[in-house]
Parts: C-alpha cells; sequence; structure tokens
C-alpha cells in the first residue's frame, strides 16, 4: 500500500489485485513520490485496510485471461517457491494448462498444513469487497485491458504524472491469445468459478 511521502501528495491505496500489472502501478506510483507502508501485505484485500481519508483504486482483468498469465507466471525458470512449484507439476504449455484448470476442482494439491493456495483463487469482486462480497470498497476499479488510460484517471484525481508507460515490465511473452489455450471443459470450469468476475464486470471470454 502506497503512501504519501510529503503534504503535495494526495493520501491513495493502491489495492494490488494479482495480475493485473501492479508491479508497474507501484513503480510508477513510487516514481513521483509515493512509498509502501511497512508491514503491509503488498495484496491485502481493501476490507482489511484503513482506507479513510484516502483515494482507493484497484484494477481487475478477464478471468479467462488472468488464469493464463498466472499458469505461464508460474511456470517462468525463475518461480521456485512452493506456490511455483505446484504449478510446475503441470507442462508449460496448453496441454499442462488444461490438466491445471481441471486440478481446481479435482485435485487436493492445492491444500496442504500450512496453506490453503485455492484461497488465492477467489475472485477479484470478492478480493476487492466487503467481507459479505455486497459492496465494493474502493473509490475506483479500473481494468487491466484499460490500463493506460485508467491511470491516467487515477493520475487526474491524485494530481501525479503518468509514469506507466515507463514501467509495464511484466508483460507476458505469450503470442497466443488466451482463447487458445481452452477447451470447452476448462471454458466451462473458469466460467463457474469466475461467475461473479465475468456478470459484475461484464467480461467475456
Amino acid at each position: 500500500m502506497p503512501i504519501s511521502t510529503d503534504n503535495s501528495l494526495q493520501p491513495i491505496v493502491f489495492i494490488h489485485t494479482q495480475k493485473t500489472a501492479g508491479h508497474s502501478v507501484r513503480m510508477a506510483l513510487e516514481d513521483v513520490g509515493y512509498e509502501w507502508k511497512g508491514g503491509v501485505n503488498k495484496h491485502a484485500p481493501p476490507r482489511e485496510l484503513n482506507l479513510a481519508n484516502h483515494f482507493s483504486f484497484g484494477f481487475v482483468r478477464n478471468p479467462f485471461n488472468v488464469c493464463v498469465s498466472r499458469f505461464f507466471y508460474h511456470q517462468r525458470p525463475e518461480k521456485k517457491n512452493e506456490l511455483d512449484l505446484l504449478f510446475k507439476k503441470f507442462s508449460a504449455d496448453r496441454n499442462g494448462f488444461i490438466s491445471w484448470v481441471h486440478s481446481l476442482v479435482n485435485d487436493d494439491c492445492w491444500y496442504d498444513k500450512k496453506y490453503n493456495w485455492k484461497y488465492t483463487f477467489k475472485t477479484q469482486k470478492n478480493f476487492l469487497s466487503n467481507d459479505d462480497d455486497s459492496e465494493i470498497l474502493v473509490d475506483f476499479v479500473g481494468r487491466y485491458e484499460k490500463l493506460h488510460d485508467d491511470f491516467q484517471f487515477v493520475c487526474d484525481k491524485i494530481g501525479c504524472e503518468n509514469k506507466l508507460k515507463n514501467f509495464h515490465v511484466n508483460i507476458s511473452k505469450r503470442k497466443r491469445n488466451h482463447r487458445d489455450y481452452y477447451d470447452n471443459s476448462t471454458k466451462k470450469i473458469v466460467e463457474s468459478i469466475y461467475k461473479d468476475d465475468l456478470e459484475y464486470f461484464n467480461y467475456e471470454f
């Protein structure tokens, strides 16, 4: 969560939804003077933070694209933590992706004594909402698909320069459209898991 370092910067809370260019957004904010508040999980949901007197915002992304992006992100050679290794049980190709999606409903490998990894696959709407999922808590929800335009809206709102073009560094090198990775069964699984996101944010396959 970035906080203002001096009185010239409007207090903000940036909610970092996974796989929505959050790293690039954070770097762009740091470049104009914002810094991160120590001791706060960078992926903390807004319900765990004090949003009073701050402009709060986050971004969402098409869930079908998020799933593909996340799968191949954890397949990168340098990714080696416990969660990465779970993903690497699957081959880094379309067949592996299809098997991974099926594992979300058919495999208990996402549970262990230390952590329920399935919790990390919750919907973006749930992540941005209050405890009963009835209200989005942030002031503005931008879209990854309009990242630069929507981040410009944030910059205009808080009165800072848009430095995002200098820092959008975690861009996927995939050349295929996310639709190419799905078959009918995996499309239905993701539709079921992320039904709320698809309906609330009006996303389609």
